[in-house]
């Protein structure tokens, strides 16, 4: 893929007075685990809407179903709708601006209050 990594973890070297890769494979796990909001989902998590394109070449699908199902597990609300042919991004995202604002609605609204 013509795709960088989305993370490339450095540190700052005072010898070198520059950041320089951090190498150890273990480092690099843990801090990946440390920035994976999938290793911090608890019952307090935010109910959680994922919109995906099943063509999505940067971020593969199974990623917003996995994350889905963890949240799911922890007793979360959560959704994902599939978007058939999406890729990352898509002409006419915005046609889902109803959908979020129901999701947004049905979770952050007070019981009784009505929509604008």
């Amino acid at each position: 893929m013509d795709f960088q990594g989305a993370f490339d973890f450095h540190e700052y070297d005072p010898k070198l007075k520059k950041f320089v890769p951090i190498t150890d494979e273990k480092r690099v796990l843990e801090m990946g685990r440390a920035v994976s909001p999938i290793y911090h989902v608890t019952a307090d998590s935010a109910p959680t809407l994922i919109i995906h394109g099943d063509k999505d070449k940067l971020v593969p699908i199974q990623q917003a179903e996995t994350m889905i199902q963890k949240l799911k597990d922890a007793g979360v609300d959560a959704k994902l709708v599939v978007k058939p042919g999406g890729e990352h991004g898509w002409p006419g995202m915005g046609e889902q601006a109803v959908l979020i604002v129901d999701w947004f609605d049905e979770h952050l609204k007070k019981p009784g209050e009505k929509k604008p």
